[in-house]
């Protein structure tokens, strides 16, 4: 019994581990191109973060990765960065999109589970 909590245990932490991964790896990507390309058309990149967290761990783990997602993208590349707040509507916008595509990618998983679909 102590073992089975234990291996549930390392499996929730690789998970964790893999998703904060992903997002790190999105931000440093974002961080990279933000002088070839605007800033708020990069935002799009942490669907790559979110996208596999909803097709492999479900709709819970992809909403709570999309918020990080729309958190790092703010703090991090729109103005004033560094803070939370924002300058722009147009910004509220970007960051409203990273929740909903990821909660729509988790509702097309539901309807054709087949990986062809």
């Amino acid at each position: 019994m102590v073992r089975e909590s234990a291996l549930v245990s390392k499996a929730a932490l690789a998970g964790s581990l893999r998703k904060i991964a992903a997002l790190a790896v999105v931000t440093g990507a974002v961080y990279l191109f933000r002088e070839a390309v605007p800033v708020l058309s990069l935002g799009v990149l942490y669907l790559f973060a979110v996208l596999p967290v909803a097709v492999v761990w479900g709709r819970a783990y992809a909403i709570l990765v999309a918020v990080a997602s729309m958190l790092a993208f703010n703090f991090f590349f729109l103005p004033p960065k560094h803070t939370f707040r924002l300058e722009d509507t147009e910004n509220w916008f970007a960051l409203a999109r990273l929740p909903r595509d990821g909660n729509r990618r988790q509702r097309a998983r539901r309807t054709c589970p087949s990986p062809r679909c």
